[in-house]
């Protein structure tokens, strides 16, 4: 992306480099023992999660297969998986990111739906299981970012016009209106329209008043040359070009799927830029922007969205 590094802090205090690698190790140790916590809670609402008849839907997955009384699992599912493994690592702080842990759930349920097939217990399990670990995710995303802000706000002042209208969008709040008591779930294939419609609003969205877009400091990733040490900070580097060829590509199969690269983009920018600079306050508002499109999407129906494009 085509940014500058910036700071909160004056230009004065670059001079001493050491104590600003001491603050830094301090600012990622601590999101570190955040993303930690993240996962213990993440996990532990998991091993709670129920179908609709009040059954325990993690149960199947506790552990893998007997590879003597089920050795044609070993030949199909090149990854396998289970959730002692998963927690052994949750109890060790091995997840780096809550997004690390997500993304072995995912490998969990797509192999249970791989080797089980459509139909099955085990596939109906592990999709609900998914869907209802990404919708804990989202609330814990967006109570952790809606904290964040209340806490670095005067006790005088009170919540903009745009965070209570926000609010309003919230996953809690819509899977229980009258009007969509079934709304769509964000793991459900859609329409390559709706993911250029998605992109086309975050190209296009201004910061508050209306000003100069929110998405320029993230179309293009910055030079190697002249940014080394992002790559050295930034595990995997994207950009809202790539997406697009994502898009274009036909990568995304559902709205999740697209929400987790724009995920990566703006933890990507909080974890490089300082907080309180402005390339991380508009990474925090793209997501939040991502999250809001994303449930007047499913409460709308995707369909429904594709028809009118």
């Amino acid at each position: 992306m085509s940014l500058k590094r910036e700071h909160s802090v004056d230009e004065s205090s670059m001079a001493d480099v050491p104590m600003a690698k001491r603050l830094r190790r301090s600012a990622l140790s601590s999101a570190a023992e955040e993303q930690a916590r993240f996962c213990r809670e993440l996990f532990t609402s998991l091993r709670e999660f129920t179908n609709s008849e009040g059954a325990y839907i993690s149960r199947p997955f506790l552990r893998l297969p007997s590879k003597k009384s089920l050795p044609e699992y070993y030949s199909v599912i090149e990854n396998p998986i289970d959730l002692t493994q998963i927690h052994e690592k949750v109890k060790t702080d091995e997840y780096s990111h809550v997004d690390r842990f997500m993304e072995d759930i995912n490998l969990l349920v797509e192999n249970a739906k791989r080797f089980y097939g459509e139909g099955s217990s085990e596939y109906a399990d592990a999709s609900e299981l998914w869907n209802q670990i990404v919708e804990l995710r989202s609330k814990q995303e967006y109570n952790s970012d809606s904290h964040s802000e209340i806490s670095t706000r005067s006790p005088e002042s009170s919540p903009s016009r745009s965070s209570r209208s926000y609010r309003s969008f919230s996953p809690h709040r819509l899977h229980r209106t009258k009007e969509n008591p079934s709304p769509m779930s964000g793991c459900e294939a859609v329409s390559v329209h709706v993911f250029e419609h998605l992109l086309a609003s975050v190209l296009n969205e201004r910061c508050e008043g209306g000003g100069r877009l929110l998405c320029d400091a993230f179309r293009l990733l910055p030079s190697k040359e002249l940014w080394p040490d992002y790559y050295e900070t930034i595990r995997d580097p994207i950009d809202l070009q790539l997406i697009a060829r994502r898009v274009r590509s036909g990568r995304y199969r559902n709205l999740n799927d697209i929400e987790r690269d724009f995920n990566l983009l703006c933890r990507n920018a909080r974890l490089f830029n300082e907080p309180g600079s402005q390339v991380y306050r508009d990474a925090k508002a793209i997501r939040k922007f991502i999250l809001k499109k994303k449930v007047e999407l499913l409460d709308a129906g995707c369909k429904s969205i594709d028809r009118n494009l």
